[in-house]
């Protein structure tokens, strides 16, 4: 029973230690800050997967101007690109990144100027590291909760 109360504190101590350890929210120096910033570009009728260095380094060769809602980028890795929301001269857009980490970059794209507006990243493999100190927090906890169960038991019974 005490194993499976520690297994199930464990188990909710996770998202907890996830997101202690991940990495704070960019919302401005992206260059520096935010290699990884994906956007997405569209050259010819292909999409392809751009940095925001990159982006905009070839600005006149792609079109960040989206004409569909949604698109699901299959590169080896599995994208998925958003429209946030539209008027006829600006899109807000959400790339959601999936490799050996996870990251949103949220950007705008006004005719076809690209303006970042925030990069975080939302779980990396180096989080994987710090579970087993879960265990610590949901063993002690447990230990207590049946520690303080004994003693009550203990005070029921006549002596």
């Amino acid at each position: 029973m005490k194993l499976l109360l520690t297994l199930v504190l464990f188990f909710a101590f996770i998202p907890v230690i996830t997101k202690l350890t991940a990495p704070p929210e960019v919302t401005d120096n992206f260059f520096e800050q935010a290699r990884s910033f994906y956007v997405l570009g569209k050259k010819g009728d292909q999409y392809q997967m751009l940095t925001l260095q990159k982006a905009v380094e070839q600005q006149a060769e792609f079109t960040y101007f989206l004409d569909q809602q949604e698109v699901v980028l299959n590169v080896g890795d599995i994208h998925n690109i958003q429209v946030l929301s539209t008027t006829d001269e600006t899109q807000v857009i959400e790339f959601n990144y999936m490799n050996t980490y996870s990251a949103t970059s949220t950007y705008q794209v006004t005719g076809n100027q690209i303006r970042p507006i925030r990069y975080k990243i939302n779980h990396h493999m180096g989080q994987v590291f710090f579970f087993p100190l879960a265990i610590i927090p949901a063993y002690l906890l447990s230990s207590l909760v049946f520690a303080w169960r004994a003693r009550r038991r203990a005070k029921r019974q006549p002596v």
